[in-house]
């Protein structure tokens, strides 16, 4: 199949319909690209969904830490393609750990880099049509049957299926066993008064949160992604009363001092974090990334998480596949 890079949009129904390919993936993001361009790099037809007409920037910034470089460097995917398009390269991490003994630490070395949600998102989608992925946007999906031994998904039909749509519910019927962890997120503009190659994390900031929700795991951080631009935030193990209230406290106590003249450029906004199984258990389709709760956002995890999940999972398909194919 002709490879289509991510600018050029596939329009619904310009593919022959009766066309079976091995794998569709549904999700642009970085657990599905991933997957794809693995699959596609094995000689496999993979077809991505994306329900974006485009992809548009998020509050949430992307810190590619040094395992994530160390991940995509090992299946060839060349990282510093995003250091050219204007990613931080990040190396200087401050650690504030109230209490401890000392409370800051500066560490230095290689950290990985930090970059917009779009930024990333395009990258990845560029190495999976690189690699041979059909990749067509504006095309939310939101059911999937069987025909025959067959995934029919929208008019495409795929010999497997995967789930990749980040951490949200797939099936609205749907029973989750716990709640998910929390994050309030956004990006600025501004000047750095430590520098641009340094990442910070302040831990165990959770004062204004319900005693049982408190834990040194809460964390603020403020990332460079490029361009003069931050993205700040906080992460909550478990989602609780006056979240907001406490991201408010923690960015009038932190930014300024590694920040100065910040302006709002995404204003900030509340999201679940994939750290449980969105699918239940019960997804018939192989569910990865944040979807399947392979997400921990612990220094950058969420997306060194997705691209771990997103190679697992094109393994196990490839050995399936290859079983059926011997047999």
């Amino acid at each position: 199949m002709a490879a289509h890079t991510v600018c050029n949009l596939i329009l619904p129904g310009k593919r022959d319909s009766s066309l079976i390919y091995d794998c569709v993936v549904i999700g642009c993001g970085v657990a599905g690209s991933v997957c794809a361009y693995m699959l596609s790099n094995n000689g496999l037809d993979v077809l991505v969904l994306e329900r974006l007409p485009e992809f548009s920037e998020k509050n949430c910034g992307g810190w590619i830490t040094s395992r994530s470089v160390d991940l995509l460097s090992a299946i060839k995917m060349d990282t510093r393609e995003l250091l050219a398009g204007g990613s931080s390269g990040i190396k200087r991490r401050l650690a504030y750990h109230p209490g401890g003994s000392p409370e800051t630490t500066v560490s230095t070395g290689f950290f990985g880099f930090g970059t917009t949600r779009k930024n990333l998102n395009e990258f990845m989608a560029r190495q999976a049509s690189g690699a041979g992925t059909e990749i067509i946007f504006g095309q939310p999906v939101h059911n999937i049957r069987m025909r025959n031994s067959y995934f029919e998904i929208n008019e495409y039909l795929a010999k497997k299926a995967v789930l990749a749509i980040g951490a949200r519910k797939f099936d609205s019927q749907v029973k989750l066993k716990s709640i998910p962890a929390f994050a309030i997120s956004e990006i600025v503009t501004a000047g750095a008064v430590f520098g641009t190659d340094m990442a910070c994390q302040f831990f165990n900031v959770g004062s204004l949160l319900p005693h049982n929700y408190q834990s040194e795991r809460n964390y603020f951080w403020i990332i460079p992604i490029g361009n003069d631009l931050w993205n700040i935030g906080m992460f909550f193990v478990t989602a609780c009363k006056n979240m907001r209230k406490q991201y408010n406290l923690c960015r009038s106590l932190y930014v300024t001092q590694a920040l100065a003249n910040v302006k709002t450029v995404i204003a900030p906004r509340e999201s679940t974090l994939g750290t449980i199984d969105f699918s239940g258990g019960i997804c018939q389709c192989t569910a990865i990334g944040d979807f399947a709760g392979e997400c921990d956002p612990n220094s950058g995890g969420g997306i060194s998480g997705a691209i771990e999940s997103g190679i697992f999972a094109s393994k196990r398909l490839l050995s399936e596949m290859t079983t059926v194919v011997a047999k």
